[in-house]
């Protein structure tokens, strides 16, 4: 077919065929003809957690959670 192209993932080590118009983006997450690091899309000044100023974790499960708040 014309205008595909086809890209190697070194990570994956397949060969994937892009139409012109698709993302080049292989299943694994690598994109090609781009050096992306992921720090560069980051930016703690303006995500949802910048407002934050303490962030709490819990080690119950999801079942144990509920019957908890159950209990109230």
């Amino acid at each position: 077919m014309r205008g595909i192209r086809t890209y190697y993932c070194k990570s994956c080590k397949k060969c994937i065929d892009f139409k012109p118009n698709d993302e080049h983006i292989c299943k694994c997450g690598y994109i090609f003809g781009k050096a992306v690091n992921i720090s560069d899309g980051i930016n703690m000044r303006n995500n949802k957690w910048s407002s934050q100023t303490k962030v709490e974790f819990n080690q119950t499960t999801m079942g144990q959670d509920i019957a908890n708040r159950n209990k109230r």
